[in-house]
């Protein structure tokens, strides 16, 4: 049986301390750091992917499912960009994605439908004010379902 240091000054932390340097214990605490790590690295993945992959076409990149999304956005147009993770492009026509984009600018909301119009473009159009806080978020649909979502600020500024 081992025991710490720490418990010749706390003797009732003996018990818990030799429990933990058992080996049932050993396992729960590893356990649980190895959860956390992998917690915190697929949380961090959409940040990553923002801030790491330099996009194209001038847009925000977020990681969405199967996808990379790129989201560049225009006067009342929302052009999406899909890749797969890669970045080679997805043929939105031929794998029959469609989608849907939720905007708030200031006190407008507004849903804006997404077609294909192009190799690997979504485009649809909307009447929504160009706004430094304004939120997107798209939907990407496959067939109906959904097959990824991300957020997007498009006008905020993002140091890597």
């Amino acid at each position: 049986m081992t025991t710490h240091r720490c418990t010749a000054r706390f003797p009732a932390l003996r018990h818990r301390v030799t429990r933990l340097a058992s080996g049932t214990g050993r396992m729960i605490v590893r356990a649980v750091c190895l959860l956390s790590l992998c917690a915190t690295t697929v949380s961090a993945n959409g940040d990553f992917v923002r801030a790491a992959y330099r996009s194209p076409h001038g847009g925000e990149v977020s990681a969405s499912g199967a996808y990379h999304l790129e989201l560049v956005v225009n006067d009342n147009a929302l052009l999406v960009y899909v890749t797969d993770r890669s970045g080679a492009a997805v043929p939105v026509e031929t794998r029959g994605l469609g989608g849907s984009a939720f905007v708030v600018s200031g006190a407008d909301r507004v849903d804006v439908p997404l077609r294909p119009a192009g190799v690997n473009l979504l485009a649809g159009r909307g009447s929504f004010i160009l706004d430094p806080r304004m939120q997107v978020t798209v939907t990407i649909r496959n067939a109906g379902r959904e097959a990824g979502r991300a957020a997007f600020h498009p006008l905020s500024k993002i140091t890597p």
